[in-house]
């Protein structure tokens, strides 16, 4: 199983959404699953409102890669609008995000976890960035216990804590150091669990609560493997 995926957010071109949908469902997804760099995609959209700031893209494919990041990131910008894949002119590129990134750690209910090879459902996505300086303790605190406490609140099935790699397909990929992964049982439960008694997201140690956001996205596509 794959433990570096690409989070890539994207947007339509103003007034071709439908057009947008129908590529990347029946075209793009099937298309890259097909690289040797892709395992696996599946398609989400994002979902009401949060109590955090949850950016602009309503659009989400989680990319699961294989093998070195380098080397799978190489392979995608070589296949960039090839017939091995082709590019719809309804997605705007100017929005697209995609920060690659690898895993650390998953738990669920307090016990480690393997990533599983299996269709997503709800996800809760926390992206991070640690106080200047002190990414390692965040990571550290995180690690050492705050994934443990994430993973045995209501709603909560598995809590995965993720990293940037080096290698990223453009610049606007690194602007979260580090991402949280919520697999969501009752995403309305999961929201209140974590601000019912205070913000666990926003006061996570060594994070900076002014440079992140955490947004609900449900699976529109199934696992779509290669």
């Amino acid at each position: 199983m794959s433990k570096c995926f690409q989070f890539a957010f994207s947007s339509p071109v103003v007034g071709m959404e439908e057009e947008f949908q129908r590529w990347y469902s029946d075209d793009h997804l099937p298309h890259s699953v097909k690289l040797s760099a892709v395992d696996a995609g599946q398609r989400f959209s994002r979902q009401g409102e949060t109590p955090w700031p949850a950016g602009k893209h309503e659009n989400l494919v989680i990319w699961e890669l294989a093998g070195d990041p380098a080397e799978a990131i190489k392979t995608l910008l070589a296949s960039h609008g090839t017939t091995d894949m082709p590019i719809s002119p309804a997605i705007d590129m100017s929005s697209v995000q995609p920060p690659t990134m690898t895993l650390l750690k998953r738990m669920a209910g307090g016990a480690d976890a393997a990533i599983e090879d299996a269709t997503r459902g709800s996800l809760l996505l926390a992206f991070l960035n640690p106080v200047e300086g002190e990414g390692q303790p965040l990571q550290d605190a995180l690690v050492g216990g705050g994934l443990d406490t994430f993973s045995r609140l209501d709603g909560v099935s598995a809590v995965s804590l993720w990293t940037l790699t080096e290698a990223q397909l453009r610049g606007s990929a690194r602007k979260y150091q580090f991402l949280l992964m919520f697999e969501a049982t009752d995403t309305q439960a999961l929201v209140g669990a974590l601000t019912e008694n205070g913000d666990l997201l926003k006061s996570i140690a060594h994070s900076d609560p002014e440079r992140m956001f955490a947004a609900v996205y449900s699976p529109l596509t199934e696992r779509v493997a290669g």
